[in-house]
């Protein structure tokens, strides 16, 4: 669609409870400036208030928008059967496929998983059947508004289901291994036996090794 851009992002690709959401977003040329003057920019930079602000602002803006979220069960299958299916830059691959085969843009900003960027946008060109221009990158578009646009999107979505899931389960913080909290409730559900599918079993952390050795929670 010409006089559009679509960003594409992720929210949850490194946390141990919970799923990734992958967004796209795609915006007319003109709203970017409306998007950027709102205060639009890298979900991680904005609070909790103001992503779901600026959701709603997105939300009016878009053209078109579409999601995909993915489960840990799918996440932990790419991650033990990396060699077979690729790990979960092949999964995230796979979901940017899709949300771009959605959107249908001529343009696109897409926040690049793999540290190989030349790869990964052959992988990407290569499933896609019709002329688009592609730009991917680490970091660098953060703070463009169709990738900041996508990054809020899946942050917001993704947030919610956490706080479900919390409601569920009881309060596991963030849901990031780097949160003492998240680990005091994996440590207490490996303990007990009752891990809730809601987490990741094939991340590794170290508190938790006396737990796996004995086979708890492994498929």
């Amino acid at each position: 669609m010409d006089g559009y851009v679509a960003g594409v992002d992720e929210a949850g690709r490194g946390c141990v409870i919970g799923p990734m959401v992958v967004a796209g977003v795609l915006l007319k040329l003109g709203a970017l400036e409306t998007l950027e003057s709102s205060g639009v920019k890298d979900s991680k930079k904005l609070t909790a208030k103001t992503r779901e602000r600026l959701y709603e602002i997105i939300l009016n803006e878009a053209s078109r928008l579409m999601c995909i979220i993915v489960d840990p069960a799918t996440i932990d299958r790419y991650v033990r059967f990396k060699r077979r299916l690729g790990g979960l830059n092949a999964l995230e691959l796979e979901a940017m496929v899709d949300i771009l085969r959605g959107l249908r843009p001529k343009e696109a900003y897409v926040d690049c998983p793999d540290r190989n960027l030349k790869r990964f946008l052959r992988e990407l060109k290569s499933r896609l059947s019709w002329k688009l221009d592609i730009k991917v990158a680490h970091k660098e578009f953060d703070d463009h508004p169709a990738v900041a646009s996508a990054s809020i999107v899946a942050k917001v979505l993704r947030d919610r289901i956490v706080e479900n899931l919390r409601e569920l389960y009881g309060d596991f913080g963030s849901g990031y291994p780097s949160d003492p909290k998240t680990v005091k409730f994996l440590v207490e559900v490996y303990e007990a036996g009752h891990v809730p599918s809601c987490v990741r079993r094939s991340w590794k952390l170290s508190r938790l090794d006396k737990f796996l050795t004995r086979g708890v929670g492994r498929y």
